[in-house]
């Protein structure tokens, strides 16, 4: 990998099941992931550079249906044995 266009560092990369990279980087070119590495591996020169400040990042995921209003509710307690709209 020789240059892209941002380069994600210092996240906590998921990319699958088998493979995950603790302070790794993920390099984005043309809006599509181009090469990813762990904190060891040499980085590709990048014209935007984005810390992840140890966050987690998963590349390629692509959500189109998810209610995410309710990741604030489901393990909240008074919340948990109520009805949908409670």
């Amino acid at each position: 990998m020789e240059n892209c266009d941002t380069l994600v560092v210092n996240g906590y990369i998921v990319i699958d099941r088998h493979t995950e990279l603790d302070g790794g980087w993920i390099a984005l070119s043309g809006g599509r992931v181009a090469a990813a590495g762990g904190s060891a591996d040499p980085r590709p020169w990048a014209g935007r550079v984005v810390d992840a400040g140890g966050r987690l990042v998963t590349p390629g995921l692509v959500d189109t249906h998810h209610h995410m209003y309710q990741n604030l509710t489901r393990s909240f307690g008074p919340a948990i044995n109520g009805s949908l709209f409670d």
